[in-house]
């Protein structure tokens, strides 16, 4: 474990232990960093290789954000009562 990663355990543990609600999105943000640290460059990685170059990052990198563009305009905004 470095230096640099401490600090991130340690605000896990602060929020997990806060309430069940954050514990969720932490639960959903862990996944989501696990899911992108290593599915995402992997498939950037083999495009590159089968377009040989750069480019298949690139093209990888450009059908994610696409598809996160197109889900922001799917999205239901809560309204919150105050």
């Amino acid at each position: 474990m470095t230096m640099k990663s401490i600090p991130f355990f340690i605000l896990i543990v602060i929020l997990l232990t806060a309430n069940l609600q954050a514990q969720l999105k932490i639960d959903y943000d862990l996944i989501t960093g696990i899911f992108g640290g290593a599915l995402f460059v992997a498939a950037m990685g083999i495009a590159s290789d089968l377009m040989g170059g750069q480019i298949g990052a690139i093209v990888i990198l450009i059908l994610c954000v696409s598809y996160l563009v197109f889900l922001t305009t799917k999205m239901k905004i809560k309204e919150t009562v105050v």
